[in-house]
């Protein structure tokens, strides 16, 4: 929506592409390089910040597009493209790689965990922190 100019509009990439695409489609590629490269993410990458692009798919019907960013590695765009909708196409309800479900599977922290962690900062913070008040009703 920025390289259209249109921040007027308030709606994110990933719906007007929505509406933009048919199933099997991708948009043009556009170069990530942001206008401020003192962000940590385009200081990190440092001399490879201009070699990062993105681009728009959407392989499923009934699933929202996916936005792809990649480095510019030689492959062609109809490579890449090819590669994600083999991997994206499983489902027309939800085109989203197994390989990033189990990735987020692996990285989610065990929800009894969680709570451990939680209870252990109340404890610390001796009354300071508070249950959030939609937590603590007590019909729920």
């Amino acid at each position: 929506m920025d390289l259209l100019g249109k921040d007027r509009l308030n709606i994110s990439d990933t719906f007007f592409t929505n509406f933009l695409l048919k199933e099997k489609e991708r948009t043009a590629i556009f170069p990530y390089a942001s206008e401020n490269k003192k962000t940590p993410v385009m200081k990190d990458l440092g001399d490879f910040s201009d070699s990062v692009f993105l681009f728009y798919l959407k392989p499923s019907d009934h699933d929202l597009p996916l936005r792809i960013e990649f480095f510019d590695c030689g492959k062609s765009i109809g490579e890449i493209a090819s590669i994600l909708l083999s991997l994206c196409s499983l489902s027309s309800n939800f085109a989203y790689p197994a390989i990033l479900i189990e990735a987020d599977l692996c990285a989610a922290m065990d929800p009894l965990e969680m709570e451990r962690v939680k209870k252990e900062l109340f404890m610390l913070s001796k009354g300071a922190m508070q249950e959030l008040r939609r937590n603590s009703r007590p019909f729920r």
